[in-house]
């Protein structure tokens, strides 16, 4: 991936996939750092905005986890997740800010996949 970044330092993809795998080794400073500049290079590329939400909760940065949701959102308006994961992780971010009633609405979200 370094060469690739190297070789085109505009390539959103490889700067997302570096953060992808310092995810898996749960590095999340640094997988949020690599996709964050992914972002900046293509601020609506859906994956990296998504693994963020996902490094952002692993570092407790839950008012992060809810404005990347929130940007996701904005651009895939019509999105339908295959598992419930991502609500849940939005209402446990809004339930460690102290923001009961949006915690409520998403815990309903994430119930509604195991009706």
């Amino acid at each position: 991936l370094d060469k690739a970044i190297a070789i085109r330092p505009d390539y959103y993809k490889a700067f997302a996939n570096k953060g992808f795998m310092y995810s898996k080794l749960k590095n999340y400073p640094e997988a949020i750092k690599y996709y964050d500049k992914a972002l900046d290079i293509h601020p609506n590329y859906p994956e990296a905005i998504l693994n963020g939400v996902m490094a952002k909760f692993e570092v407790k940065d839950y008012n992060g986890v809810i404005a990347d949701y929130n940007k996701f959102m904005d651009i895939n308006p019509f999105i339908e997740f295959e598992t419930n994961a991502i609500y849940l992780l939005v209402q446990q971010s809004y339930e460690k800010i102290g923001n009961m009633e949006n915690a409520r609405i998403y815990k309903e979200k994430a119930d509604s996949y195991s009706k």
